[in-house]
């Protein structure tokens, strides 16, 4: 399977998200990411639950084997929708991780929300929180 990979940006961590190519093809330097249609992409590592933000610049193409084809679970992306908590903000934020495709919904978000005080919004306000920061949508499978 074609698609771009990244590292994880804490030291020594070996973890990488994979993202497959989109389905119609796309200019991956153009476009958003179909599945989530955010850049930067907002990524909670799986392995060590650092944040990380992306941008294109952080991916390279390269190919994988498409596990999808011969397993019933495999790695999948995962995507849980915030909302700002700083007051008269209320942007919205999709935070990123890879979980397997099995997952419960409950067990992607436990690896999410460690991490969420590690992020911004676009108008660069911190995710405290000690605010109540509103879970607008749970985690869904992208890919």
């Amino acid at each position: 399977m074609r698609g771009y990979e990244a590292q994880c940006s804490r030291e020594n961590c070996p973890e990488t998200v994979f993202l497959p190519e989109s389905n119609p093809l796309q200019p991956f330097e153009v476009q958003p990411y179909p599945p989530t249609g955010t850049w930067p992409l907002l990524f909670v590592c799986p392995l060590c639950k650092h944040p990380n933000t992306y941008t294109r610049d952080y991916f390279h193409p390269t190919d994988r084997p498409d596990r999808r084809l011969e397993d019933a679970v495999y790695e999948g992306l995962w995507f849980l929708t915030v909302q700002c908590p700083e007051n008269n903000c209320g942007l919205l934020l999709r935070l990123h991780t890879t979980a397997s495709s099995d997952s419960d919904a409950v067990d992607v978000a436990r690896t999410i929300y460690p991490a969420i005080q590690g992020f911004r919004c676009e108008a660069n306000h911190n995710l405290n929180p000690e605010n109540r920061i509103a879970v607008i949508q749970q985690p869904v499978l992208v890919g």
